[in-house]
């Protein structure tokens, strides 16, 4: 770093500069005339010491800039000097990190082999994957008919244990029906003969009898009719037997799968007349009948 330049510095200076000045000025005054050699030199002198003032004013200009420079070195000295240390400890951190640095150039290097090498792969069975693509959507396609059939066949299948109750129900209908038809055919059979009516009729189908003021026999005949009623889910529906032509309503009744979906039974119109609510979601089965008999002469 250079020495700084000091006030003493300045002033010999200005000293030198005030000499040569007054030796140049009396060096040039070989013809002044005798007797005003100071007066001559005196004005000199001060024309000097104008200039030397004037160069004052530079010289102490320079030095206040000389000294902003100076600080600004320092100040930037400092700041290099900072700097520096920073440096040192980034580069304190790069060295302890050396080793980790490699490794994961290592394996960056490792994975960007192994991208490349699965790039190739895809690339050469680019032509496979859309096939297997279309593969898998053919499947999904016939995996969704397939599980519709299994819906479907769900369905049935609670069709069929709906029809299978159904069955049983109706089976049970047939038989209590088949004994109330042998139980008819014990009863409709008796007479009396001629003169006599029938005062009674026994648990067996014969008949007691007794004179008939009147005259003439007479018989009673007695016969059930039926229907079967099948009534969708949801659904309301009235149905009715009648008795035939001569026969005079007697009585009648149902029997009816599910139960409780008749609300209504009913004599009416010389028959029997039910009323069906069917609240489930299957259909229902309903046999309704009437009970009539005939009285001839």
């Amino acid at each position: 770093m250079k020495k700084p330049i000091t006030t003493g510095t300045i002033a010999t200076i200005v000293c030198m500069l005030a000499i040569c000045l007054c030796a140049q000025a009396y060096a040039g005054r070989g013809t002044t005339p005798k007797g005003k050699p100071f007066i001559e030199l005196q004005g000199q002198i001060i024309e000097v010491q104008a200039e030397v003032s004037t160069l004052q004013d530079q010289v102490d200009s320079i030095v206040a800039t000389v000294d902003s420079i100076e600080e600004r070195v320092l100040a930037n000295a400092d700041t290099i000097d900072s700097l520096m240390v920073q440096n040192a400890t980034l580069q304190a951190q790069i060295d302890a990190n050396a080793t980790d640095i490699v490794s994961l150039q290592t394996q960056i290097a490792a994975l960007e082999a192994e991208n490349a090498s699965l790039q190739v792969l895809i690339d050469t069975n680019a032509d496979n994957i859309d096939d297997l693509q279309l593969q898998i959507d053919t499947n999904t396609g016939i995996i969704s008919s397939l599980q519709q059939e299994l819906s479907n066949y769900a369905q049935l299948e609670d069709q069929i244990a709906h029809n299978a109750a159904l069955i049983s129900a109706l089976e049970s209908e047939i038989t209590a029906i088949n004994a109330v038809l042998a139980e008819k055919q014990r009863i409709i059979t008796g007479s009396c003969p001629a003169g006599q009516s029938i005062q009674a009729i026994n648990d067996d189908g014969s008949v007691v009898c007794e004179i008939d003021d009147i005259g003439g026999a007479s018989t009673i005949d007695r016969v059930i009719v039926g229907n079967i009623a099948v009534v969708g889910p949801s659904q309301y529906q009235e149905r009715e037997v009648l008795c035939p032509d001569g026969y005079t309503v007697t009585g009648g009744g149902f029997l009816s799968w599910p139960q409780g979906a008749v609300i209504g039974s009913v004599a009416s119109n010389n028959g029997w007349r039910i009323m069906i609510d069917n609240t489930s979601s299957f259909s229902s089965y309903t046999l309704v009948h009437a009970n009539c008999i005939q009285l001839a002469p």
